[in-house]
């Protein structure tokens, strides 16, 4: 009895002590120098409350813009779809901190959501066909609360945005109908990628959340016309995104949008690649070069900014285009290191951005290379990247800068295996009026 009475008076002493539970969190995580290399998407991870966790860097953004360069570019490169028939939809939601701000430590959410909203007002001003997510309740479920990724009720939310504007698009009517139904799986424990990280830095580890995944699939009797004549086609709809949409989040977001389409998804989202390299990826097969899709919804989260897409989109847009069938000039050959594979095109008058170079592999490419772009007074070094996780490709699109106003010399590529190439100089075409989609009868 005596020793009860003497841990009550502790406990009623240190009060606090005695129910705080110690944090996951270590000094290093405060550390610049943890963030360099494999952890460089996570700087810096801090605690919120109820055991929430973010990346202040990404997550605590408030500044959100996209300046005219940018949205000239993005459209060209809707417009490049379009000509090949296919739309294209940008799905660009909110941070983490943004939708949560209740559990994080951001003062300037407000301004988060001004700049935000603002911007995906100017885009769509200007033609864009972009989708945001509106201001949510305080407390409401979007993403996991130890992960970056949105969970099931964020997957579907976000579905429900994207059908919102596509179902008033003029693609719509046109889309091969299809009923799906989705199915709650057994609950399971989900550890966030912030806890792998916390196990390798600090050496702890931080709860798993409890999630209860879903599955989408064609409701019993579903069929589309394709697969009442026994020619089940293959989906018109593509997403192209990050590992939120990847099945590896348990998120379903690829399901989300097929119940809240009615149409089938073909899902070539990678994870780990950002938003880049899947769209070139794509751009690069079978399913885009021949025409089959009608539709492609580009998940890109709110962390990254529109003017850090422009490398990407000098790449994007020529290859949206495909090889042109009369070049200004085209030659084949083999690769010789540091000669030119074009040469003595002074005649060709060739400048600006309305030009770009195709370039089509005997064989994959699989390591970074060079393309150096020689004019007279200056040269333009343009990085090719491998991605691995998507892939080696044989077919390579960049279009020159619209700064160079003086014509161009040479073309010398560097870095490239032992290989043959067919190089060519394309125009870009003239913008023609988009002929409304026929309703499938």
């Amino acid at each position: 009895m005596k020793y009860l009475c003497i841990f009550v008076l502790l406990f009623m002493i240190f009060p606090a002590q005695a129910q705080e539970k110690p944090s996951a969190f270590c000094s290093a995580l405060s550390d610049n120098g943890t963030y360099k290399g494999r952890y460089s998407a996570y700087e810096k991870l801090v605690e919120g409350k109820d055991n929430w966790v973010f990346r202040s860097k990404s997550e605590f953004k408030s500044s959100f813009f996209a300046d005219s360069i940018s949205k000239r570019m993005l459209k060209q490169f809707q417009d490049a779809l379009a000509r090949n028939g296919t739309e294209l939809v940008i799905l660009y939601p909110p941070t983490r901190g943004m939708m949560h701000a209740e559990a994080a430590q951001f003062p300037e959410r407000d301004k988060a959501w001004e700049e935000y909203q603002k911007t995906i007002r100017e885009l769509d001003e200007d033609g864009i066909h972009v989708i945001g997510m509106a201001r949510p309740p305080a407390g409401t479920s979007f993403f996991y609360k130890r992960d970056h990724h949105w969970n099931v009720v964020g997957a579907k939310a976000a579905a429900q945005a994207i059908a919102s504007k596509i179902t008033l698009m003029d693609v719509y009517p046109v889309l091969a109908k299809k009923t799906f139904e989705t199915k709650r799986l057994p609950q399971m424990n989900y550890e966030g990628t912030f806890s792998k990280v916390l196990k390798d830095v600090c050496k702890t580890t931080l709860p798993p959340e409890a999630v209860v995944p879903e599955e989408t699939v064609p409701a019993e009797g579903a069929t589309t016309e394709e697969d009442l004549f026994g020619d089940s086609a293959e989906p018109e709809v593509v997403l192209v995104g990050t590992s939120n949409s990847t099945p590896q989040v348990y998120a379903n977001f690829d399901g989300a949008l097929r119940q809240a389409l009615s149409a089938d998804v073909l899902n070539v989202s990678v994870a780990g690649a950002g938003v880049d390299n899947p769209m070139l990826a794509y751009l690069n097969s079978d399913h885009y070069r021949d025409k089959k899709a009608r539709l492609i919804i580009w998940e890109v989260p709110g962390y990254y900014n529109f003017n850090a897409l422009r490398r990407f989109l000098r790449q994007a847009t020529p290859e949206a285009t495909g090889v042109c069938e009369k070049p200004v000039t085209q030659v084949k050959g083999p690769l010789v290191e540091g000669e030119p594979i074009m040469k003595d095109l002074e005649g060709f008058n060739i400048a600006g951005g309305e030009y770009y170079l195709a370039l089509t592999f005997a064989k994959p490419v699989k390591n970074d290379f060079k393309i150096k772009f020689s004019f007279p007074d200056k040269e333009d070094v343009y990085a090719m990247s491998y991605e691995e996780r998507t892939g080696a490709l044989d077919t390579y699109f960049v279009s020159l800068r619209n700064k160079h106003k003086v014509y161009l010399e040479d073309i010398t590529l560097e870095g490239v295996d032992e290989n043959t190439v067919l190089v060519a100089i394309c125009k870009m075409p003239p913008k023609v009026k988009k002929e409304q989609p026929k309703e499938k009868t």
